[in-house]
């Protein structure tokens, strides 16, 4: 595991929130967390420090709790911007940055692979007409991808 995609999901009035942590190399779901922003990534960023896995990289949008929590608990890990949020910044600045002389480059797509992932808990969330227990969707979504992997902890 050297590097994750962090995304939240929102899943109507029943579940709220829910933040979802994929492995891009893999393309497994690692973690399903209620709630959003660093409070959903606590536990997990402990068992990953027990486990001594070693990060190179962590996707995430320009969210505040995300990348308090990578640069907290991943601090030798390279932080990625999802690419759909810095062309969305890049747009909104375009008239304070007309002045700039040097092309501002964008990355390369982060969260790519989450943000399919996000569509079909989407499909999977109207198909079932919703899931009333957290504990099903968070065991249905771990087997999305038939995930193999899970922390020691």
């Amino acid at each position: 595991m050297q590097r994750l995609a962090i995304d939240e999901n929102y899943l109507g009035k029943a579940h709220k929130y829910i933040t979802v942590l994929l492995v891009l190399d893999t393309r497994a779901i690692v973690l399903v967390a209620k709630g959003g922003g660093q409070a959903a990534l606590k536990g997990f960023f402990s068992q990953l420090k027990q486990a001594g896995s070693k990060i190179k990289a962590a996707a995430t949008d320009m969210a505040g709790g995300y990348i308090a929590a990578v640069m907290t608990h991943l601090p030798k890990a390279k932080l990625v911007f999802d690419h759909f949020h810095v062309i969305k910044l890049k747009a909104h600045c375009t008239g304070l940055l007309n002045g700039y002389d040097e092309p501002i480059r964008v990355p390369a797509r982060g969260c790519g692979p989450l943000e399919g992932i996000n569509n079909k808990i989407g499909a999977l969330q109207r198909r079932a007409y919703g899931y009333r227990n957290y504990e099903h969707l968070k065991q249905r979504l771990f087997t999305l991808h038939h995930t193999k992997f899970s922390l020691v902890g």
